[in-house]
């Protein structure tokens, strides 16, 4: 729920993410790890609510296994930042290793920046992590991973997302290079017995001034696939509450996944059992 002081009607979004494994991935030797840094390369954002993506393209050949996030960011500068997962990526320059374009899906958003727009991806697309307001470090349980690469898996292309809401540093002539740095064992790895995912369940509408709201999303799973969820995260902008995640059996019993002031840092917490 949200609630406004304004004079105005506001706009509020609810995000809700559940982290969860899937028991369908087949036990393999080896199991050394790399770190990869994906980090912007010095961007200068000249319009507030920039939204900016980079890409970073996974082998063809071999697969391998996210085991950890580590954030390299601020609040202060990074409002939020996503990192998604692409068939195809959104933007490419030829002879260019790093292209960073403007990627803002809201309606408005980065209006009058100097880099090209275009989408995420043009194809594939799906979120596999989310920080903001500072959050910890994420590492993943015991013999869970995030699958990318090969040629089966249908991650081509890390794609990094960084949303800039304030940007006087730049205007001043300041760089950034906030990104996240990936911990990665190969996908013939026996650490990994588990493949991880997100879902993502997202609500928006209008708040009345001086009006508290009630906002609730809900999604069908139908797919024959047995999955556990093992840890939550809540997103919203600065009118959010309180977000919560349910599942809601057959028989109506309501089982409470998690929930969490948004306000406070926005990092993945275990679920409730």
């Amino acid at each position: 729920m949200a609630s406004s002081s304004r004079r105005r009607k506001c706009y509020s979004v609810m995000i809700f993410w559940v982290l969860w494994l899937s028991l369908n991935c087949m036990l393999r030797p080896v199991s050394a790890e790399i770190k990869l840094p994906l980090l912007m390369p010095d961007v200068q954002p000249k319009v507030k609510d920039s939204y900016l993506c980079t890409a970073f393209q996974m082998p063809r050949s071999f697969s391998s296994y996210i085991v950890e996030f580590e954030p390299n960011a601020t609040m202060h500068t990074a409002h939020h930042i996503l990192l998604f997962g692409c068939t195809i990526v959104g933007y490419r320059e030829r002879d260019t290793p790093r292209a960073v374009w403007e990627c803002g899906e809201m309606g408005g958003v980065g209006r009058g920046s100097q880099y090209r727009r275009a989408p995420v991806c043009s194809e594939g697309s799906q979120i596999i992590y989310a920080w903001a307001r500072d959050a910890p470090k994420l590492t993943l349980p015991e013999g869970v991973g995030f699958k990318v690469g090969g040629r089966d898996v249908g991650i081509n292309y890390l794609i990094l997302q960084v949303h800039y809401a304030n940007v006087d540093k730049f205007i001043d002539g300041g760089t950034d290079n906030s990104g996240i740095i990936l911990t990665m064992v190969p996908g013939v790895s026996s650490r990994v017995t588990k493949r991880a995912g997100v879902l993502l369940l997202g609500t928006d509408g209008r708040i009345p001034a001086h009006k508290e709201e009630h906002m609730e999303t809900e999604c069908m799973i139908r797919d024959p696939i047995e999955i556990h969820p093992f840890a939550f995260r809540t997103h919203t902008h600065q009118l959010g509450k309180l977000v919560a995640g349910y599942v809601v059996k057959p028989n109506g019993q309501w089982l409470l996944i998690g929930k969490h002031d948004p306000l406070k840092p926005q990092v993945f917490g275990q679920t409730i059992r």
